[in-house]
């Protein structure tokens, strides 16, 4: 594009431009890669081909990526998210599908959180060795950058066992994954580290809780000894009940080692310490069940709630205590968390998101207990309690992930503690059934 006369002068002096064909041009260089760790784009200006000046501008990137989305599809978006910081695009590949997830109201299972967790932060490893590695090498340090691109190198290996691919991976699917862990991913993993898990701490009994715990082989499970209480009197009915209703998730069932059993109990709490930093287990009250436990590092000020406390997410009430949990999450905010880390749901950082996580759960089991023990004192029926219910809190928490799938189990516990059953009913499959029953009656 010509320049005018003014800018000509300003930049080679007067008298430019004089003759006709005595013309200033602007020409962008670029973007390119000179280097894998940045884009640069060069704006030239140019006397003929004579450059006058050269201004750099780095960073300057436009990828397109926005309009690509357009027709693709949430999985087949996948493989656009690789290039994005294709130093680290597993982690590209979950923040994409945690997104997507989040915007649909898709609930993980507990493991596919784990696996994604543990990828995620073998793809931020990665990342950190080729970049720091790249400013070594820049800086002249060259043996620390081959430390650190073979270090990278073995992360990729563990990668290519988990889904054939080194570099753009392409692994995250909508609601879960395209290849689970296999035993060789784990053995690739420690050639990475030999560390063992020394603790695993039951938050709570349930049976997705306690049937594969044992499966980290830790040197020590910790849990409360009513949440030990719980797995005495229901353990085994609740394995039997599991296996009969899941049968598809217990294929090669004599293998699983059954229950897990608590190597550490404690009555209200106690401490550990890794390396320097405190962990206080507390049993801090009733609430989702009569033996729940927090985890809290008061240093980092960063509470595990367990169950106690959901986000977006619906609480699964089937052995609650509906009159104690308040008081319960009550103690939680006397000790001024600035994170905290829900049974499900996303963290919560700052004080202002941890009271909206706690008020939310706590404002869900004030209105379930308030509507079902309204019918349960009326002498209505436990059909009656689940559809008046079910009216009452579909507008608010419709939209809360599991809804639909708690509020049966959640107002049949309702019903019977307003009945003045304080201790929670055994969910064998005979009582499954029988709920069920109840409730689908014309």
């Amino acid at each position: 594009m010509p320049l005018t006369r003014a800018s000509l002068e300003e930049l080679v002096g007067p008298g430019a431009g004089e003759s006709a064909g005595d013309y200033l041009w602007t020409l962008n260089f670029g973007p390119q890669h000179p280097a894998t760790h940045t884009t640069l784009r060069i704006v030239l200006k140019l006397d003929g081909e004579r450059v006058l000046e050269a201004i750099p501008d780095i960073g300057y990137l436009h990828s397109g990526f926005e309009k690509i989305g357009e027709h693709l599809d949430y999985n087949q978006y996948v493989t656009v998210t690789d290039r994005m910081n294709y130093i680290s695009p597993l982690a590209n590949n979950i923040a994409w599908h945690h997104a997507v997830e989040k915007l649909l109201g898709v609930e993980l299972t507990p493991r596919c959180k784990y696996i994604r967790t543990l990828i995620c932060e073998l793809a931020r490893i990665s990342d950190h060795l080729l970049c720091n590695g790249a400013v070594g090498l820049d800086t002249g340090a060259f043996t620390f950058f081959l430390y650190a691109f073979y270090q990278r190198e073995v992360i990729y290996d563990i990668f290519e066992t988990l889904c054939g691919a080194r570099f753009t991976n392409s692994w995250t699917r909508v609601g879960g994954v395209s290849q689970d862990f296999t035993p060789l991913v784990i053995e690739k993993i420690r050639t990475v580290t030999d560390k063992p898990i020394k603790y695993v701490v039951l938050t709570h009994y349930h049976a997705v809780r306690v049937l594969g715990a044992s499966g980290y082989e830790p040197q020590h499970i910790i849990c409360s000894e009513a949440t030990r209480e719980m797995i005495v009197e229901r353990g085994a009915q609740d394995y039997k009940s599991e296996l009969q209703r899941f049968p598809r998730l217990f294929q090669a069932a004599e293998t699983i080692p059954g229950l897990t059993w608590p190597t550490i109990t404690f009555k209200d709490r106690m401490s550990i310490w890794l390396g320097k930093v405190q962990v206080d287990i507390i049993h801090a009250g009733r609430g989702h069940t009569k033996g729940d436990t927090i985890v809290w590092l008061p240093e980092e000020r960063t509470l595990f709630s367990g169950d106690l406390v959901e986000y977006g997410a619906t609480p699964y009430c089937g052995d609650a205590h509906y009159k104690d949990w308040p008081e319960t999450l009550q103690k939680l905010r006397d000790l001024r968390p600035e994170a905290l880390v829900p049974g499900r749901g996303d963290a919560l950082t700052g004080e202002q998101a941890v009271e909206e996580g706690i008020a939310g759960t706590q404002a869900f089991l004030s209105d379930l207990y308030k509507a079902v023990s309204a019918n349960a004192s009326g002498g209505q029926s436990l059909k009656d309690a689940y559809d008046k219910a079910m009216a009452a809190l579909q507008p608010r928490y419709g939209n809360w992930v599991i809804f639909e799938h708690c509020m049966p189990f959640n107002v049949s516990r309702a019903y019977d503690e307003a009945k003045g059953l304080d201790h929670p009913r055994i969910w064998t499959a005979e009582r499954d059934i029988e709920m069920w029953g109840a409730l689908e009656k014309a």
